[in-house]
């Protein structure tokens, strides 16, 4: 009688502890490669395919890593997430008619990594956005190229939610058709920092518009068809402030302010070969500290100067 007290007992702990096991428990890091499956678990040792295939498989705030090169297809992301894609070499998203990597995770905070995101240019059917960001609260994009998208390289339109933050840190962004970094939060502020940037051949390099706030640092924005870096407001206040840059060979302004709610400020900035003008004052404030490098332009002068302190 006590054996079977004691199996049965057993049995009951058993039972219990495999309810508690969920059906299909999520890795906090995950892994993909050219050679994987999507079937398989993303372990190191069994990695998918996909970043879609091994998005499932990863925790909230987990990360998927690349064990080798590969191309590993557009995502949406929809929770906090890091993809790195630093392991064995390019890590590619090649995309065709849709966004690269699409971002909408309320409250989140993603990182992406060590990528190239390619729209196909030359194609009848390139991508639409590089990176399109509906919302998150933190955003990170470091080390990075993205290019040749039908629409904008980075689209940071974030909505209905607190401020939002973009940060781009050493990356390329190039050869998209609509613009290269497009700030223009709805219901909501949203800040974005630039460091280390190349935007070129895009219709713009930096757009920033109402309740959108920018900073650039270190950063070059040059051949674009229209303006190298703009402040636009319509109705809401927007500012970018730009330090130890270039704008250059740009097919309007080099760096301009649009609408009585904009400010735009410029210290050690070198403003080149820029077709309309280097500075553009389109009834918005341009400040400057007095120490910038103009070349070249048709014409052009800040609204006001600001002291050095």
């Amino acid at each position: 009688m006590k054996r079977l007290s004691f199996f049965l007992t057993l049995i009951f702990a058993l039972g219990v502890g495999l309810a508690a096991e969920p059906a299909f428990a999520q890795a906090t890091r995950t892994w993909v490669s050219g050679v994987g499956d999507d079937a398989n678990p993303c372990s190191r040792t069994a990695p998918c395919k996909t970043f879609a295939g091994a998005i499932s498989k990863t925790a909230a705030g987990g990360e998927i890593d690349t064990l080798d090169p590969g191309g590993f297809g557009g995502v949406t992301i929809t929770k906090s997430l890091t993809i790195d894609g630093s392991g064995g070499g390019l890590s590619s998203v090649l995309v065709a008619g849709t966004p690269g990597i699409t971002i909408n995770a309320p409250g989140g905070t993603v990182i992406l990594r060590n990528i190239q995101i390619n729209g196909l240019g030359s194609t009848t059917t390139p991508g639409t956005y590089g990176v399109n960001i509906v919302a998150a609260n933190n955003v990170n994009i470091e080390n990075a190229q993205i290019f040749g998208f039908q629409n904008i390289g980075v689209n940071f339109t974030p909505s209905g939610g607190t401020q939002a933050v973009l940060k781009i840190v050493d990356t390329m962004i190039t050869q998209n058709v609509g613009g290269g970094v497009l700030v223009a939060p709805s219901g909501q502020s949203a800040v974005a920092t630039l460091v280390n940037v190349t935007a070129s051949q895009n219709k713009y390099g930096l757009r920033v518009q109402d309740s959108g706030k920018a900073t650039v640092f270190r950063s070059q924005m040059s051949e674009s068809s229209s303006n190298g870096i703009i402040a636009a407001s319509t109705s809401l206040a927007c500012e970018v402030n730009v330090q130890d840059s270039i704008a250059d060979n740009n097919g309007a302004y080099g760096v301009a302010s649009s609408g009585t709610g904009a400010t735009l400020r410029i210290s050690r900035v070198g403003l080149y070969d820029n077709v309309t003008a280097g500075i553009g004052a389109l009834g918005g404030a341009v400040l400057s500290y007095g120490n910038n490098s103009n070349s070249n332009n048709a014409s052009g002068a800040p609204t006001g100067t600001i002291t050095a302190q």
